[in-house]
């Protein structure tokens, strides 16, 4: 045995001991079904409690005092070591104290145990090589400058751009109303469509904030979308120089694509912000050796899994990343693996309670998933459908993914009728790439490619390929190979007039206008193109006539009753986003011929009755019953009718 330490051995006693106290007091707030998974902090604490006591007694045993020496020559201190074993207990009392339902049991002690553990193991990671310093001017200048005008090209007009507020971007918005009002305050299980309820409480600040509104919700991802840019632009600038940063945030602020959902009430737009930040520190730690940038992509790491579903890929995508090092790059992964390591255990810790909770409900964790992925009973369809074999539908798949990024046009949720990137940019892409690849001895190529190869995968794999809400995270690399393929361009073609100055002169301002022209071309797409395109073309939508009814019911009373004639399209309750922009108002759908629809549920005494074009014919009978109120038409975008309102008041 060692000499004893008296300290060391004092703290873990009394630590086992709050475990103990801690761990009992949770079991009996739950049924006794429940006891085990609390009983663990009362394990943990008597663990804690025995070590401390029998090291009082007797000292350190010597395995633990060479696990310390071992830990000191990896710049890991005594105190650093028992902070980094004390934030896993500490972030297990997380999930114990917040319960599975929405409202925590103990939400003091389950968010203060989390911000604990995440500040414990970030304090014994930690290594500080040198005195901490603020940022320079220039960073500054240069961060808040990029995230400024990227998040006001986004946040212009962004409560009509888009003019339709989706049926999704409502039920997400009504989701998140719960954590402003208090109904719920659970961040760490799921919600509305099994998404991590964290991100519900960014959109229910800007509720409690900015009202019922489309702003409310859009914002937050103008942020997101904003910030990205910004931390693309230093991932580009460590990766590949000053003038591959510029074009590729350049790029990424005005792209069609990130510019659409960055305008779009909903989760996956943050996805692209994580993945930067992971991929970008974890970059920067690997080709450094900073444990400090390990920590920033294990914290981004262990953050992301709060957000969207493909966020689940960067794990994958670190995994791959390390396999491929053991054939390419064996001794720097020897030198990396501790802080490989750490930075696992960061994200470990952030992510521990919604962890648990899916350990729980195992279900929640595919239920995103499974509800897009191509299974065996999709592939059985589409053979018997289409007549091609299996092996010929999965070949098309792979090549809708592949092409989603230079020539297949995107589906679903954003239908610009253009793939990702332009044809122009699509080139640059294309010449970045192949730059990469010329680039020899640089391992930046293998998180690049990995990144690429995860999207076609998630495109590939899902339906409605290529379904546009599924790339978002790949906007961001695509933005840096478009820039790094006008850079290396630049910087080929100055070198062939190396003694001509004029000439690389004149080269480097092409190059500047080429993009500035690409900037001018996608917001002149985007704006003056898509926008006013996809108006038009969806003008008689479902969407667009709650959106339009839900616009003009804002500026009623609220003891207006809404009496609804839409029947089989629609219904007053079937698209969320009235329920979200007017709540306080309420409807009757009538699903029948009037002169035999219940009546019943009619009671307000001011009623506004909506007929869609397909129930024209039940206007006459209706009105007759109602008589003496004001019949008003709506019109389309197209100058058709949209559907037509009848206001009137009856005698109490």
């Amino acid at each position: 045995m060692q000499p004893k330490n008296p300290i060391l051995s004092i703290i873990l006693f009394i630590l086992g001991g709050i475990f103990m106290v801690v761990g009992q007091s949770l079991a009996i707030e739950f049924p006794f079904d429940q006891h085990a998974s609390r009983l663990i902090l009362v394990a943990i604490g008597l663990v804690l409690v025995l070590f401390g006591a029998w090291t009082l007694e007797k000292g350190l045993p010597k395995w633990f005092t060479r696990f310390l020496a071992w830990s000191s020559t990896h710049s890991i201190k005594n105190w650093q070591l028992v902070c980094l074993i004390l934030s896993l207990p500490i972030a297990f009392i997380v999930p114990f104290a917040a319960g599975t339902g929405p409202k925590m049991t103990h939400p003091y002690v389950a968010i203060s145990a989390w911000f604990v553990a995440i500040g414990l193991v970030l304090v014994a990671t930690w290594i500080q090589p040198a005195p901490l310093r603020w940022p320079g001017t220039k960073l500054v200048v240069i961060a808040l400058g990029l995230t400024t005008v990227a998040f006001l090209l986004r946040v212009y007009l962004v409560d009509r751009i888009p003019y339709v507020l989706t049926g999704d971007e409502a039920a997400a918005g009504i989701a998140a109303e719960g954590f402003t009002t208090g109904a719920v305050n659970n961040i760490f299980i799921t919600a509305w469509y099994a998404f991590p309820a964290f991100w519900f409480t960014i959109p229910g600040f800007f509720i409690g904030l900015l009202g019922h509104t489309a702003a409310a919700l859009r914002i937050p991802a103008a942020l997101a979308g904003a910030l990205t840019v910004t931390a693309t632009f230093f991932v580009a600038q460590a990766m590949f120089g000053k003038r591959t940063a510029w074009y590729a945030a350049i790029f990424l602020a005005v792209l069609h694509f990130h510019m659409n959902f960055s305008r779009i009430g909903l989760n996956n737009i943050w996805d692209g912000l994580w993945y930067v930040v992971t991929i970008g520190a974890l970059w920067y730690g690997w080709e450094k050796d900073r444990r400090n940038a390990y920590l920033l992509a294990g914290l981004s790491l262990g953050l992301s899994q709060y957000f969207y579903s493909s966020s689940h890929t960067i794990l994958v995508l670190i995994f791959g990343w390390v396999a491929l090092s053991v054939i390419f790059d064996r001794a720097r992964l020897k030198r990396a693996w501790v802080n490989l390591i750490l930075m696992l255990f960061v994200a470990g810790i952030v992510v521990l309670p919604l962890a648990w909770f899916y350990v729980e409900f195992p279900n929640t964790f595919m239920e995103p998933m499974n509800r897009v992925a191509l299974g065996s009973q999709w592939l059985s369809h589409a053979v018997q459908v289409t007549g091609l074999p299996a092996w010929k539908l999965i070949l098309q798949q792979a090549g809708l993914a592949i092409g989603s990024f230079t020539y297949e046009p995107l589906r679903a949720w954003y239908t610009p009728g253009v793939p990702l990137l332009r044809p122009f940019a699509a080139g640059l892409f294309l010449i970045g790439l192949l730059f990469l690849f010329l680039r020899k001895g640089k391992w930046h190529i293998i998180p690049i490619l990995l990144w690429l190869v995860a999207f076609m995968a998630i495109g590939g794999l899902s339906e409605s390929t290529p379904a546009a809400q599924r790339y978002v995270a790949a906007a961001p690399v695509c933005a840096l190979l478009v820039g790094f393929g006008l850079s290396e361009s630049t910087e080929l073609l100055g070198k062939a007039f190396e003694n001509r100055k004029v000439w690389r002169i004149a080269i480097s301002a092409v190059s500047i206008l080429l993009m500035v022209i690409l900037a001018v071309s996608e917001l002149n797409f985007y704006f003056l193109v898509y926008i006013p395109h996809s108006t038009m073309s969806d003008a008689h939508g479902n969407g667009v006539i709650a959106q339009n009814l839900a616009e003009y019911l804002k500026t009623q009373p609220k003891d207006l009753q809404v009496v609804f004639f839409g029947a089989p399209n629609m219904g007053f309750y079937s698209v969320p986003s009235i329920q979200y922009l007017v709540p306080e108002i309420s409807g009757v759908d009538i699903n029948q011929p009037w002169s035999a629809a219940d009546k019943t549920g009619i009671t307000s005494h001011h009623l506004l009755f909506v007929f869609l074009p397909n129930n024209y014919d039940q206007m006459q009978p209706a009105l007759a019953d109602y008589p003496g109120g004001k019949l008003t038409s709506i019109r389309a975008a197209d100058g058709d009718f949209l559907y037509k309102l009848y206001d009137v008041r009856t005698s109490p």
